[in-house]
């Protein structure tokens, strides 16, 4: 007596990879860049405001424990 389906089973070849980056350590350059260019495109503005000097005068370069150190 034989039964249909047993038997050698056919092996399916895997399906093809539809990723355009097939290796993870790519991904990872990939978004790495991304953040690094979305960082600097965020920032980039704030690098052309003016430097305020409001208190530096009085809280640094003329405070005395700043210039004659701890004791």
């Amino acid at each position: 007596m034989t039964s249909v389906g047993l038997g050698a089973e056919k092996q399916m070849p895997p399906a093809p990879r539809t990723s355009p980056f097939p290796s993870p350590g790519k991904w990872t350059l990939v978004l790495g860049s991304l953040l690094v260019f979305a960082t600097i495109a965020l920032y980039h503005p704030a690098s052309h405001y003016p430097f305020a000097n409001a208190d530096d005068d009085s809280y640094i370069s003329d405070n005395s424990h700043v210039k004659y150190g701890l004791d």
